[in-house]
C-alpha cells in the first residue's frame, strides 16, 4: 500500500448508548480517534536552495509566433538520502500564480510550469522541466530508465524525461514497468523557461515556485 512521506490516518467512530425504545436519546456519545504518523525514510534536498534566479539580460532569442522570449537554461540537483534501500517515487507540482493555465503555441500546456503574472494580471512566462539522464545518479550508477505512473503508481511506463506540473504523474526508475530500492538518488533536472513580450508598463516580478515530494512505493 502506497504511503506519503507523512501519513495521517484518522476515523472517527461514534459509540452511542441506545435504550431499546429511545433511539435517538442518547445520554451518551464517545468519539475515538486512531491515527498513525510514519516517520520519513527518506531525506530530500536541492542543491540549491536559494532556488534559481532569472533575469531579463539573459534572454537568448524571440519567437515572434508566440511573443516569448526564451531565458538561458538552468539546472537544479535534487538530492535523495534513504536510510536503507526504500523503493519511491518523486513528484513535482507547480503552486505559482496562473499554474497551469500557461499557453505557448506549438507546445502541450500540461508541460509548462509557471512564472506567476504581473502586477496587471497578465502571465509572465514559464518554464519547461527535464531530467537529464546522462547527469542522474541512483547508488552511484547512471539512471538507465525513469519511470512514469499517471495512477499513483499502479502501473508504471518508461520513456517520459519532461517533468508535469500537475502533480498527476510520479516519477522513478527501474525496469520496463517495475520501480527499484535505492539508498540515494541525484536528479539532474534542466530548467528552461521562457518570458512573455508583456508591456512595460506592467510590473515584472518572476515568481515561480514548485513543490517537490517523496511518495513511498
Amino acid at each position: 500500500m502506497k504511503k506519503t512521506k507523512i501519513l495521517l490516518s484518522l476515523s472517527i467512530i461514534a459509540l452511542l448508548a441506545l435504550g431499546s425504545d429511545e433511539v435517538f436519546s442518547a445520554s451518551q456519545t464517545t468519539i475515538k480517534l486512531q491515527g498513525q504518523i510514519v516517520p520519513s525514510a527518506c531525506d530530500i534536498a536541492m542543491d540549491n536552495p536559494g532556488g534559481i534566479k532569472l533575469t531579463l539580460s539573459s534572454a537568448q532569442y524571440s519567437d515572434s509566433a508566440s511573443g516569448s522570449f526564451k531565458l538561458s537554461n538552468n539546472k537544479l540537483g535534487l538530492l535523495i538520502h534513504c536510510q536503507k534501500a526504500t523503493s519511491f517515487a518523486v513528484r513535482s507540482r507547480d503552486i505559482a500564480l496562473n499554474a497551469g493555465n500557461v499557453q505557448l503555441p506549438g507546445e502541450d500546456p500540461h508541460n509548462i510550469f509557471s512564472l506567476g503574472m504581473t502586477g496587471n494580471g497578465h502571465p509572465i512566462g514559464g518554464y519547461f522541466a527535464d531530467i537529464d539522464h546522462e547527469h542522474s545518479w541512483v547508488d552511484g550508477k547512471p539512471i538507465a530508465n525513469f519511470l512514469t505512473s499517471e495512477n499513483e503508481g499502479l502501473s508504471w511506463k518508461s520513456g517520459q524525461s519532461k517533468l508535469s506540473p500537475s502533480g498527476d504523474n510520479i516519477y522513478s526508475w527501474g525496469s520496463q514497468t517495475t520501480p527499484e530500492s535505492a539508498h540515494q538518488v541525484a536528479l539532474n533536472i534542466v530548467i528552461k523557461p521562457f518570458i512573455f513580450n508583456v508591456s512595460r508598463t506592467d510590473a515584472i516580478n518572476i515568481e515561480g515556485m514548485t513543490t517537490f515530494e517523496l511518495v513511498y512505493l
